[in-house]
């Protein structure tokens, strides 16, 4: 299927509705490569981009992941794809457990296996980072109702409530005394398993985002969120270009442990009490902020498909430091409209003034923008907003 000369030409990749799928595709376009978009929606901001080859509706990976894997096996061979590039957590976790038994048809961009397993459950992260010696927030896990006690008994309050899996701020929640096991049982049925973590003081979050060779770093970069929305923890609307060698420290320790290959980024609270950095999770996949990455030199797609090629990497070179990236659709858009958001609406405009880069918007690639335009305009103005935007 892959012609040696040449390469991984084409390219297909997943959930075509995010802003960090349309930094891919634009990327990869750029090398010269032909990429292909999926997701179970009509159209996409990705595949709208003028770097888009083609774009292929497939049935969604939730609902019907017997249906979706059929068909993007049959899409695979239609167009003879060299790599596939899965973008978001529900196709992740159907490719890894999908690969123990059967064949793709091409290159599967994804770290897979028990590696995966560890970084996708925050339990087994945070265990993990206990056996490695790093200082990470004391987190258990809660399976059910009953086991609402042991939140005050082991971690305390405040405690941060989340999913054992998943991404972003869906479910994340700080609970005091008082917090019930009907909460708790509400939670679980909602999200399933989830786990009790320490409070951090919040003193700023960083990432810190690699590429790993079968356990050896080629290629790294770590950005710190300048806003977020929802404040009390969600994706970043403004983020910047940094250096903290100990957290850069840190996530290469923890993905050496597990032998990555391929990308991920590792996330940090900076506990306001003593300036450190404390382990958060792991996301073993693309992440939200990657145009920031690749537009302050460290293109992590164009590298991603450089090493399952087999090229010889390069020495890695400094990237361009204070570089600023808004992501004002949907997030920022939400944050301007958002009840009580006035405070947070001028600081915003604020930096899309002072900022060069968008997660979204491009005057050389214009359509991206027009999409997602036409797509809020179908929501009402709530913090829901974001949720509809990437909902499938």
């Amino acid at each position: 299927m892959t012609d040696d000369r040449n390469g991984l030409r084409n390219v297909l990749v997943t959930y075509g509705r995010h802003p960090k799928t349309l930094a891919v595709v634009r990327s990869l376009g750029r090398s010269g490569r032909e990429v292909t978009v999926t997701d179970d929606i009509g159209w996409s901001i990705a595949a709208l981009s003028r770097h888009c080859t083609r774009q292929e509706m497939l049935p969604s990976p939730i609902a019907q992941p017997r249906a979706y894997l059929k068909e993007l096996i049959e899409l695979v061979d239609r167009w003879h794809v060299d790599i596939v590039i899965p973008m978001d957590d529900p196709e992740c976790d159907l490719m890894n457990e999908f690969v123990k038994c059967g064949r793709l048809g091409a290159k599967l961009a994804l770290m897979t296996g028990d590696s995966y397993c560890i970084a996708r459950s925050k339990f087994r992260t945070q265990q993990l980072a206990h056996k490695l010696g790093i200082d990470a927030p004391k987190t258990i896990l809660l399976e059910d109702g009953s086991s609402a006690s042991a939140i005050g008994e082991q971690i305390g309050f405040p405690a941060v409530i989340k999913p054992a899996k998943g991404s972003g701020s869906r479910g994340f929640r700080i609970v005091q005394r008082g917090f019930s096991s009907e909460d708790l049982s509400d939670m679980i049925n909602r999200t399933g398993p989830v786990v009790a973590q320490e409070f951090v003081p919040n003193g700023g979050s960083i990432g810190v985002s690699y590429l790993f060779d079968h356990g050896t770093m080629k290629a790294f970069f770590t950005h710190r969120r300048l806003m977020e929305f929802p404040e009390t923890g969600g994706p970043s609307t403004v983020r910047e270009s940094t250096r903290n060698p100990e957290a850069e420290g840190i996530g290469r320790l923890l993905l050496e442990g597990l032998k990555w290959h391929g990308v991920a980024m590792v996330e940090f609270k900076i506990d306001a009490r003593t300036s450190k950095p404390k382990l958060i999770e792991i996301n073993p996949r693309f992440w939200g902020s990657l145009q920031l990455a690749v537009a302050s030199g460290v293109d992590f797609p164009k590298l991603l498909c450089d090493l399952h090629e087999g090229r010889d990497m390069p020495t890695m070179t400094p990237y361009r430091l204070n570089v600023r990236c808004v992501n004002l659709l949907p997030h920022g858009i939400a944050s301007l409209a958002a009840r009580g958001g006035f405070r947070r609406s001028v600081a915003l405009l604020q930096q899309c003034l002072n900022s060069r880069c968008y997660d979204v918007e491009s005057f050389s690639d214009p359509k991206p923008t027009i999409a997602a335009i036409l797509s809020l305009a179908r929501y009402a103005a709530s913090e829901e907003i974001v949720d509809k935007f990437y909902s499938r």
